[in-house]
């Protein structure tokens, strides 16, 4: 991600849950967090 958009679709290969997400928010550090069916996906750093 470059702070605007991402370099390329995120599936469940990068570590989503699935490939549907229905949510994403910022963490206070920057952090992201994906809610997808099945859960929860929290990445930090270079997504």
């Amino acid at each position: 991600m470059d702070g605007e958009k991402f370099d390329k679709p995120m599936t469940v290969a990068d570590g989503l849950f699935a490939d549907n997400v229905f949510s994403m928010a910022t963490g206070t550090a920057g952090d992201l967090w994906i809610g997808s069916f099945g859960g929860m996906a929290h990445g930090a750093g270079e997504i």
